[in-house]
């Protein structure tokens, strides 16, 4: 009998022993990070402490690591995703998956859904509960691109496969139920950045007209000079990453004074003719100045643009703030994004050529 109080006895200390070192470090995380928003603090942190990665070889083994290791798509169960594989124009064969509603009835909104990652991390298989927002809001058919990483190839190959992507995307529209006239185009960080390019390149090459774009707080500076950019240690996405990874994806191209603006489009200073825009940016996010920048930018060649920022919110939070119980302040963003998506669903076309 005695025997068995002591060890329960044990067990109960080991449980309070625990109990008071989860509350010590969350105590400490509340200090150390009390410009956080309290909704975002812990989780932030932990999947900081997971993206263990600050230069261009780590980036590139945790890229081929998690791409390893991808789950399968998560998405509804009235969503159906089918594999294709593409033609590129320079001949290299583009993964992309397209999802659909069974019930879908045609007329859709053909959504250009490209993942983020910093250019070199990342796959469409990991947004498949982002996807799903934009189908629970609206009729749409998305297409999303499996484009080139920058490990395996730098610029130009992920906006060739992300133009690629959305020229097949017009060519098929019939086929994919989609109206030729609403096709959109959507992306988070380097998905943001290549959002802004891709529709940036079709405005120029004048092949197919994007009717709206969210290039959600995109990564499109590659000088890295404005003050949100500079010395960041913040969660997920700081200023080394944004370093090494723009190093991987411009190659030779990094720091020069020939960075194009296809790459960085954030060089553009014509914005006239771009098509409406919608975004939102934490306020401690790296991207956060050229965020508003580039909206500012939008606005003053008379495109119709808007943002949200949110305030105590780092790169990436929306997605972080989802993870198990959801952060009130990543759904308020996901609401007003996902409001601005159905009105643009509502009001704009861009008639093909």
């Amino acid at each position: 009998m005695k025997r068995k109080s002591n060890k329960k006895k044990i067990i109960i200390g080991i449980f309070a022993g625990l109990l008071a070192l989860v509350l010590v470090f969350t105590g400490y995380v509340n200090i150390k990070y009390s410009h956080i928003d309290s909704s975002l603090r812990l989780k932030g942190y932990l999947v900081d402490k997971m993206m263990n990665f600050d230069d261009q070889a780590s980036m590139i083994e945790y890229s081929n690591k998690s791409r390893a290791s991808m789950r399968p798509v998560a998405v509804d169960d009235d969503v159906t995703v089918d594999e294709q594989i593409i033609k590129g124009k320079d001949g290299h064969d583009i993964r992309v998956l397209v999802f659909k509603n069974k019930e879908a009835t045609g007329d859709a909104v053909g959504l250009l859904w490209i993942h983020g990652g910093g250019y070199v991390i990342g796959a469409p298989d990991q947004d498949g509960l982002m996807i799903s927002e934009f189908m629970n809001a609206a009729n749409t058919v998305v297409v999303a691109p499996d484009y080139r990483l920058s490990a395996q190839a730098p610029y130009p190959a992920a906006l060739n496969d992300c133009y690629d992507s959305l020229l097949w995307m017009k060519e098929n529209a019939d086929a994919l139920g989609i109206n030729p006239d609403q096709l959109f185009i959507a992306g988070q960080s380097a998905g943001g950045g290549l959002t802004a390019a891709t529709s940036l390149y079709a405005r120029d090459m004048n092949e197919v007209n994007v009717a709206f774009q969210i290039p959600i707080y995109p990564m499109i500076n590659s000088k890295m000079d404005l003050p949100s950019a500079i010395g960041n240690e913040e969660f997920l996405w700081d200023s080394k990453k944004n370093h090494a990874a723009w190093q991987l994806y411009l190659d030779d191209l990094y720091m020069t004074e020939d960075i194009p603006k296809y790459a960085s489009p954030s060089e553009e200073k014509d914005c006239e003719g771009l098509p409406p825009t919608y975004t939102f940016v934490g306020s401690l996010d790296p991207f956060y100045d050229e965020t508003i920048q580039y909206i500012n930018e939008l606005k003053a060649d008379g495109v119709e643009a808007s943002y949200d920022s949110y305030e105590g919110a780092y790169h990436g939070f929306d997605i972080v703030g989802m993870i198990g119980s959801e952060s009130k302040l990543a759904r308020q963003a996901l609401d007003k994004l996902m409001e601005a998506y159905v009105y643009a669903s509502e009001n704009y076309t861009a008639p093909q050529n």
